[in-house]
């Protein structure tokens, strides 16, 4: 066989090759193989039917000996027990997902009589839902770890079968009530903003956007600069609770908000605002005591990030 034969020849047998794992050995897309058999489907490890939407989640951890209830609100999700606060909704929206796309690693007969043997009866960790389509709570038992798997043996109590469940459902389940709080003040992301107003004892400014362009109306009329108020946005982005003083009372003096040191308002063409009240510095905590847009629940802000916002407004005249 001459060279020119050779090069022909390992040039068709790439082809072949090449032709095989394109369109034979290469799987189809979704990731499934062809299989002689019919595949058998993985159950979630919360079915859901057409049209049908979680609307209320409680969370009971018997470690925290905690009990955490969230709704489904218009806008998002509330937390309404142990306190009335709006909640994380990415975080309550990711356990959603989880809840319904999670797969269950298997599922076993159970008797009655192993209840107590795979932790059900007391159980670690129990997530209740109610749906659109349900008017009553179907609650996920979490009950001991799983002998073979890293994870756990689960159940709902309306079903007389158990599966398991990964470890990472599990730690993302192992939730505070921290965790699960709105923590930034200032959600400016996909709303448009009408006007900013912030007020200190000795300083007003007030900044509103007309059109395209941003005005700063008080102390003085000016047009501000697109890398100023970019700044300021992200300032404003970048608050966030440290700590909340769930039982402590807004009305005592000693927090300092009557009158306010500072006021910060964000209102938006719809109508909605966000706002922020700031009291007395709180010592040794490199806070400041403040309140949130409900005036009612004590927070503790940073004194750097509060004092910084200050100087941008500062910085626009």
């Amino acid at each position: 066989m001459n060279l020119k034969r050779t090069l022909v020849f390992f040039l068709i047998l790439g082809l072949l090759i090449l032709f095989y794992f394109w369109k034979v050995a290469k799987p189809p897309s979704g990731g499934r193989f062809f299989a002689f058999s019919p595949e058998v489907t993985q159950e979630r490890v919360l079915p859901l039917s057409s049209g049908e939407s979680i609307l209320r989640i409680v969370l009971k951890d018997q470690a925290k000996a905690s009990e955490i209830e969230i709704a489904k609100k218009e806008k998002g999700w509330d937390i309404t027990k142990p306190v009335d606060y709006p909640a994380e909704s990415l975080v309550i929206d990711g356990l959603v997902t989880l809840l319904k796309l999670a797969p269950r690693l298997r599922q076993f007969s159970l008797e009655h009589s192993q209840m107590e043997e795979f932790g059900f009866t007391k159980p670690r960790l129990t997530v209740c839902v109610r749906t659109n389509q349900r008017s009553q709570d179907q609650c996920l038992l979490i009950g001991q770890d799983a002998a073979l798997v890293k994870g756990a043996y689960a159940k709902w109590d309306n079903e007389s079968k158990y599966f398991l469940v990964h470890e990472h459902f599990l730690m993302a389940f192992d939730k505070t009530l921290y965790s699960l709080r709105k923590k930034q003040l200032f959600s400016l992301l996909g709303q448009e903003i009408q006007s900013i107003h912030f007020m200190s004892k000795k300083r007003e400014y007030v900044i509103e956007k007309k059109g395209k362009e941003w005005l700063l109306q008080k102390p003085a009329k000016a047009t501000i600069g697109s890398d100023a108020i970019d700044a300021l946005l992200v300032a404003l982005s970048n608050l966030f609770v440290k700590e909340f003083l769930d039982d402590e009372n807004a009305k005592d003096p000693r927090f300092g908000f009557d009158p306010p040191r500072r006021q910060i308002k964000v209102q938006f063409q719809d109508g909605s605002k966000q706002a922020l009240i700031q009291g007395r510095e709180a010592a040794g905590r490199d806070a400041y005591y403040a309140l949130g847009e409900d005036e009612k629940t004590v927070l503790l802000i940073s004194r750097g990030k509060l004092d910084q916002l200050e100087e941008g407004f500062r910085k626009l005249v």
